[in-house]
């Protein structure tokens, strides 16, 4: 069938596949009845075809994942490779494909990248072996190694369902390297099959450690060469594919989120990375608690292009269907608005359109505010800050070696407590350190990045010496890349301090405190976590009052002798209580201890800001206003480009439209910040946004430039600009544009 043939190329120069912001992936009712998607109720009513492609065009969609596939992998199409099924309908899937074609829509089909169930039968050898990390065993349903002949099977199948249907391109699910259960198998990764251990073996001279063992060095450098030849496979795949149909759109699930709880890390072989693949990205958002400003961020930081996957509607923990009827639209709206914000598209799920369902206008109403905003977004940042989010760290840092959990827990609260107060702010990941992508920003966080290599600290030392703000907590550098620990911080120089010590271990909690804790927080929260500072300087008595206070995990340190640091807060001799800290503090106890806890140093033309407690972890389980604000005035030291005055819901993005031109993007984000431990299943249950609040008279300055102008671009309304060079954005609903012109 030769159909296909060079139509991408012709829809895709009528609009190209990144600017196509409004996805769906979502199984046609319409199929149904012709068993593309396999057994159904004939009783339950359906739309015709064309009532149901209408209804998704009209909706605003310009692309549409279905499958031509059935279960795991059977071609939906007359395959020489695997065998189709008898019943199948060669008919139903090309005049599907037509009818979307003539309304502008890009088709692509889904495939499970590493499962497929035939094949299983067939090429047994291929399939992965999963590593020992002492749990039950699981047994293998079909899943495939990246290293064995499947990296070539598996292009050369895909290519010949482009051969046969008019689809334009793939839609990757599955992607992790180990288990992907259809029958509620735990999750675990592998692979130490003959293919991995001979190439691991060519490559690097070690043999494969069968045992999963994070305490060993060796075992590490084994779970960095299987990121490379993950992201390897991918691009194996994308350019072997591309030599028959090089027009094809490859689009895989990026596991740059926590993949259930608990965390599963480095099993899935996802890297936190950059990664340069010629195709592109999507994640899985809204199935965690992380909300969409963390995936996005990341991806941004990949350099990949990418879409915001949701399940848009709310759930029902009682139903088997989840999906609760006549959805809001605005969770999904907050979502995809984030993601085009950030330069990416909205991938929206289990919501149809049409009156002949039970969502009407849902997808339509999210559509139609993306496509307001898409023609406003230029591809250039507005930099001033950039958050370290480290691989290396999540997976090697003695901390989060087993539990990374913990990790995406103090990566939420350093990002939250940022978003939250208006902060342009943008990620940059371990790879990047060594480059140019400091380049532009004025301040670099490093919450508790505790593994840097050499290079990667002697990018951030040029940093501060050129007039860069770097502000770390915990033990940032305390350990090298791959979690050995150093004797003393890597940046010691820098910060201008030396670590002593981690705090001392022990509880003081009785067996019941110590359950309620667990209960509701995930874990304790101690008398050594007592992150109580005492300001020494004047000003920041006046602004934060007599103390400054969080829970988390804290370092000991010293200032030595010849070093310029300033001691801006230090340690309180007290301590939480396990009923409630500070109880019985009054001004004029001795609580003071001296030991220094907040410091700044003064290093080239920079300065670098050292904090001894995990803010971000600490903030996460208890997001109290007081330790936004100190962070915040910590950041603000540094000039900001722009500045918003506004409600915390409202989170800021801006880019360059031209070189006189910036658009500041402001999103009224209410999502609920919830606790780590809220059940997943609860999120869109209890935590579904049925209605947002305007936010008023929001200022923004750009106190680094002179303004010439300002609108609102979408409602077509010009703006004054005041005499200090303030602008006032009278309301802002779920979202606004203000473009600026500058001098």
């Amino acid at each position: 069938m030769e159909q296909g043939k060079g139509s991408t190329a012709r829809r895709l120069q009528a609009m190209p596949y990144d600017k196509r912001v409004c996805r769906i992936e979502h199984y046609p009712r319409c199929l149904a009845p012709d068993r593309i998607l396999g057994p159904v109720d004939e009783s339950v009513p359906c739309p015709s075809m064309e009532e149901e492609v209408e209804a998704i065009h009209a909706a605003g969609t310009e692309v549409w994942a279905i499958s031509g596939f059935r279960t795991r992998g059977i071609p939906l199409y007359p395959s020489k490779i695997l065998t189709p099924p008898d019943d199948l309908d060669l008919e139903a899937i090309p005049r599907f494909l037509d009818l979307a074609h003539e309304k502008g829509m890009i088709v692509l089909t889904y495939y499970p990248f590493i499962f497929n169930y035939q094949l299983a039968d067939l090429r047994p050898e291929w399939m992965i072996q999963m590593l020992d990390d002492g749990g039950e065993e699981v047994w293998n349903e079909g899943w495939f190694c990246w290293n064995s002949p499947f990296r070539d099977w598996l292009p050369e199948y895909l290519s010949e369902i482009l051969d046969h249907l008019d689809f334009d391109g793939i839609y990757f699910d599955d992607m992790n390297w180990g288990s992907h259960s259809d029958h509620n198998q735990r999750r675990t990764g592998g692979c130490h099959c003959s293919y991995c251990r001979d190439l691991y073996r060519r490559e690097t001279g070690r043999e494969l450690q069968v045992k999963v063992d994070m305490d060993s060095a060796d075992f590490r450098r084994f779970v960095n060469w299987r990121y490379d030849k993950f992201v390897e496979a991918m691009d194996h795949f994308t350019r072997k594919l591309h030599q028959r149909h090089p027009d094809a759109i490859v689009d895989f699930n990026y596991y740059c989120r926590p993949y259930g709880r608990p965390d599963i890390g480095w099993m899935t072989a996802h890297p936190l990375n950059p990664m340069d693949m010629g195709t592109r990205l999507f994640v899985e958002a809204g199935l965690d608690n992380m909300g969409p400003g963390v995936p996005t961020k990341i991806c941004q930081a990949t350099g990949v292009p990418f879409g915001i996957w949701l399940w848009a509607t709310q759930t029902l923990v009682d139903c088997v269907s989840h999906s609760a009827p006549y959805p809001e639209p605005y969770s999904a709206m907050i979502y995809g608005l984030t993601a085009v914000a950030h330069g990416g598209a909205s991938v929206t799920t289990c919501l149809d359109a049409g009156e002949h369902t039970i969502y009407g206008d849902t997808l339509k109403s999210v559509f139609d505010e993306l496509l307001r905003l898409r023609d406003h977004v230029g591809e250039e940042t507005v930099k001033y800050l950039a958050l370290h989010v480290s691989q290396q760290t999540r997976d090697f840092a003695p901390a989060y070696r087993k539990e990374p959990d913990r990790y995406w827990q103090l990566l939420r609260g350093g990002h939250e407590i940022l978003s939250r107060s208006q902060f342009l702010m943008e990620y940059v990941l371990d790879r990047q350190l060594e480059g140019d992508a400091l380049e532009g920003y004025e301040v670099l966080f490093l919450s508790n990045s505790a593994c840097l290599s050499s290079g990667e600290g002697d990018a951030i030392r040029r940093f501060v010496e050129r007039g860069g703000r770097v502000i770390a907590t915990h033990q940032t550098s305390l350990y090298d890349e791959l979690g050995e620990a150093r004797d003393n911080f890597l940046l010691a120089d820098v910060f201008g301090v030396d670590h002593v010590a981690e705090a001392a271990g022990g509880e003081d909690m009785d067996e019941e405190t110590r359950q309620v804790q667990e209960m509701r927080y995930g874990r304790l929260a101690n008398a050594d976590e007592s992150n109580i500072y005492v300001p020494q300087t004047e000003e920041l008595r006046d602004r934060f009052g007599l103390t400054v206070c969080f829970g988390a995990p804290q370092s000991s340190i010293s200032v030595p002798p010849g070093s310029a640091a300033q001691i801006l807060c230090t340690k309180s001799s007290l301590k939480w209580t396990s009923d409630a800290p500070l109880k019985n503090f009054y001004a004029g106890m001795d609580y003071d201890s001296g030991e220094p806890a907040v410091t700044s140093n003064r290093f080239g033309r920079g300065t670098a800001v050292y904090i001894c407690g995990d803010v971000g972890a600490g903030y996460e389980r208890h997001p109290l206003p007081q330790l936004r604000r100190f962070l915040s005035y910590l950041v603000r030291q540094a000039r900001e480009p722009i500045e918003v005055q506004a409600h915390k819901a409202i989170e800021v993005t801006a880019t360059w439209l031209g070189p006189g031109t910036i658009n500041i993007h402001l999103l009224n984000n209410p999502l609920a910040f919830l606790p780590w431990s809220q059940p997943v299943a609860q999120h869109r249950t209890h935590f579904y946004l049925d209605e947002i609040p305007p936010v008023h008279d929001v200022i923004v300055r750009l106190p680094a430039f002179e303004v010439r102008g300002a609108s609102l671009p979408m409602r077509g309304r010009e703006l004054e600009v005041g005499a200090d060079g303030s602008i006032v954005v009278p309301k802002v609903e779920i979202h606004e544009v203000v473009s600026v012109e500058l001098k």
